[in-house]
């Protein structure tokens, strides 16, 4: 069949639209269109951003009052955290002791002493990547207050923001949905990587990943393109601090996994979607798929400051 000029015109109209909105400095989102009977709202966090700061803005906590749904990446109740625990042990035996030289494990338990009080003992059977996520949290948290930065709730974990909405949601009688389980997103994030591999990441970080001049830079300007709402700069940071294989596990085959979810839900009742930034934007992001599956997306005002 022939194509027409005008069905070119069409297409190239299409495509503009698509760059000309997601392209704006924005992070969170109006969902209306294709058959929806209430709009839904689409917000993307930094976990470490203090939530409570958010409802005293008018924008969202209209569109959080009009909302009957939560929907977060886990719902954090008592049965995800026994299966968190339970996702954060490792197999048999198997202890630090096993994985680590014993010159790597004094520089861990001093690191451990330092940051949290307690030796390594009281981890001892912890997967070591869970460890190397708990640091590199403490230590980013670190670097924003040391800048006076207290829109970042350091760790106080009932202040971060998708458990401050997802609390609050709770107690306004909402219902709370999840997008993934918490096994899905473990094996998101801690990908193929066998314990000999996690205890050597965990290993790396302690003996220089804190004091790398240009890890800290990178995690800066992350949070600063986040704040200013630059989602080309945060799709860019994020392709360069992860390999193909990471951004594919973390990024594209959870979106994909969600989109379906994030329809069904939205469908049947007004949703308040709370997810990763990082989740947003790129090709492979939640606001162009959204787009592509005739949904339209208007940028809402958000102050982070």
């Amino acid at each position: 069949m022939k194509r027409t000029t005008s069905w070119w015109l069409g297409c190239v109209f299409v495509w503009i639209t698509l760059w000309t909105q997601v392209a704006q400095a924005q992070v969170f989102w109006k969902i209306t269109g294709k058959g929806l009977q209430q709009p839904s709202y689409l917000l993307g966090s930094m976990h470490v951003y203090d939530g409570s700061r958010l409802l005293e803005q008018a924008a969202v906590k209209q569109a959080f009052d009009n909302s009957s749904v939560f929907v977060g990446e886990l719902e954090m109740n008592s049965s995800a955290m026994f299966e968190l625990f339970a996702e954060m042990v490792m197999p048999g035996d198997t202890t630090l002791q096993d994985l680590l030289s014993p010159e790597e494990y004094q520089r861990v338990d001093r690191y451990m002493q330092e940051k949290m009080g307690v030796g390594l003992g009281f981890f001892g059977r912890m997967r070591p990547i869970f460890l190397y996520f708990l640091f590199t949290t403490i230590d980013e948290a670190e670097r924003m207050q040391a800048q006076g930065d207290s829109s970042f709730s350091s760790m106080n974990v009932d202040g971060l923001m998708d458990v401050y909405l997802q609390r609050t949601a709770r107690e306004a009688g909402k219902e709370v949905r999840a997008l993934e389980t918490v096994r899905e997103q473990i094996q998101a994030l801690t990908g193929s990587m066998s314990l000999q591999e996690q205890a050597r990441t965990l290993a790396d970080y302690v003996k220089n990943g804190s004091a790398q001049k240009s890890d800290k830079q990178k995690a800066l300007q992350l949070v600063e393109a986040y704040k200013k709402q630059d989602l080309k700069r945060m799709a860019k940071l994020l392709r360069e601090n992860f390999d193909e294989q990471q951004y594919r596990l973390l990024i594209v085959e959870r979106n994909r996994r969600w989109l379906p979810k994030m329809e069904a839900i939205m469908q049947k009742a007004p949703a308040f979607f709370v997810v990763g930034a990082g989740h947003l934007v790129g090709e492979e992001g939640l606001l162009v798929q959204l787009q592509r599956l005739g949904y339209r997306l208007e940028p809402l005002p958000l102050k982070l400051e």
